[in-house]
């Protein structure tokens, strides 16, 4: 009587209880044909969630046999008990203050609890183990690709955070290397609008593992509509999961805004490494350029100063023309960025060229360009080309899609050289923190 009475009670339990928790699933729409699966009769009772559940049942019993059905049951059991615990253990080593239960235990307790729980599965049957693990994996891939937003939080983002603080730690506690180097680019966008261009070569230079700081500088007049055109102008990025950062300053200018943003970064954990500049056919801008690179000289980051053709663009993204001077100090960001470009644009060319004087020096200079290619790993269909002849001259008649120089001394014949060369041209200054050959 009392195994019977047992029975009988377990079993109008779940009759009651499985249909509502099935309707409470489907109402969060975490399982398929939620919304015929949530609907409820005017007594608020689940009813095709009720049909459905003891189809399921019924077909379950008349398929097997109750020992087996007894075996796999206990397995789920066992494996939702051994999931409370493990999910105890992971709050309390989080160290998470909203996490304080009224009856706390020690966090052996849990441990125990978790392996105890695993080791009974593993001991009544290790094909059903396997089987409930599997299960339980496909639930959680299920849910975690439908994007929930759960109203009590969620403990992944704990976990993630305990991680990154933990990799920050030993990251920052460990000397830098040149050969730890990766694209860190931050962009001032005054315009979002007139950005789209830029943000593609950005793109181009950082992916697949770079990184992209975006900054802004907004008034109370324009902030809403700027705010919105920047998130239309980084979407692509986010959706190719790339990191992002935005960065937006309410009043103020970019001259005061990036000395300070620059300072602060470069004190985080993942500082950027170079700031993308755009040059400007205005010479009031030129001025304002010219003043900012001043400012930025003083920190130890790379610079990236960039003139679109306003026909050419990009071209075809097929041919990039990189001139290097003899001994140059800023050969490594140039030959960094080059290869990231070769990288992402699809079959592109890069051409290694040099303007010699005299030409009995043209020899020498091309084994000097041959050896540096082999030392820099650059692709083997990398061209070396020397030529003799002012260089103000050659530059004019050498088309590329882009063409990109070290940054020049002055700065100002940047402005000189953008009216010369027939294609889109960036400079680049190193910061000391890259090196092409290591």
């Amino acid at each position: 009587a009392g195994i019977l009475g047992a029975t009988l009670s377990s079993a109008l339990s779940t009759m009651v209880g499985a249909p509502r928790i099935l309707a409470a699933l489907a109402e969060n729409r975490t399982i398929p044909l939620a919304r015929v699966l949530a609907s409820k009769t005017p007594n608020n009772d689940p009813r095709n969630a009720i049909l459905v559940s003891s189809a399921i049942a019924l077909v379950v019993i008349m398929v097997g046999n109750l020992d087996s059905l007894a075996t796999m049951l206990t397995m789920f059991f066992l494996a939702t008990y051994g999931a409370i615990n493990l999910i105890v253990f992971i709050e309390k080593t989080l160290g998470i203050a909203s996490f304080r239960p009224q009856f706390d235990l020690a966090l052996v307790i849990p441990i125990v609890g978790f392996c105890g729980c695993l080791g009974a599965m593993l001991l009544i049957n290790k094909l059903f183990t396997i089987l409930a693990i599997l299960v339980i994996v496909l639930i959680y891939s299920r849910l975690a690709s439908k994007n929930l937003v759960s109203p009590w939080g969620d403990v992944r983002g704990g976990v993630f955070t305990a991680i990154t603080e933990w990799a920050a730690q030993k990251a920052m506690s460990m000397p830098y290397h040149p050969r730890l180097w990766k694209p860190s680019i931050i962009v001032p966008v005054e315009n979002p609008l007139n950005y789209r261009n830029v943000m593609h070569l950005t793109r181009d230079i950082i992916y697949p593992s770079g990184r992209l700081y975006c900054l802004s500088v907004y008034t109370e007049n324009n902030g809403l509509s700027q705010l919105e055109s920047k998130r239309e102008l980084l979407a692509p990025l986010i959706a190719e999961e790339l990191f992002v950062q935005d960065i937006s300053i309410t009043d103020g200018s970019f001259d005061s805004a990036l000395p300070v943003v620059l300072q602060t970064l470069k004190s985080s954990f993942l500082p950027p490494n170079a700031v993308l500049l755009t040059i400007s056919n205005n010479r009031e801008k030129q001025k304002r350029l010219l003043s900012l690179i001043e400012k930025i000289n003083s920190f130890q980051i790379g610079l990236m100063c960039l003139h679109i053709h306003p026909k050419t663009g990009f071209g075809q993204e097929k041919k990039i023309n990189l001139w290097l001077r003899d001994r140059s100090p800023n050969i490594n960001l140039a030959v960094l960025t080059a290869f990231q470009l070769m990288q992402n644009w699809d079959q592109a060319n890069l051409n290694l060229l040099r303007v010699v004087k005299n030409r009995e020096d043209i020899e020498k200079a091309v084994l000097n360009l041959e050896f540096f290619k082999e030392k820099a790993r650059l692709p083997v269909n990398t061209a070396v080309r020397v030529i003799q002849g002012d260089f103000y001259e050659v530059i004019q008649q050498e088309t590329a899609d882009i063409t990109i120089f070290g940054m020049p001394v002055p700065c100002n014949t940047m402005f000189d050289l953008i009216g010369k060369v027939p294609s889109t041209v960036i400079f680049l200054a190193d910061s000391g923190l890259e090196n092409a050959i290591v």
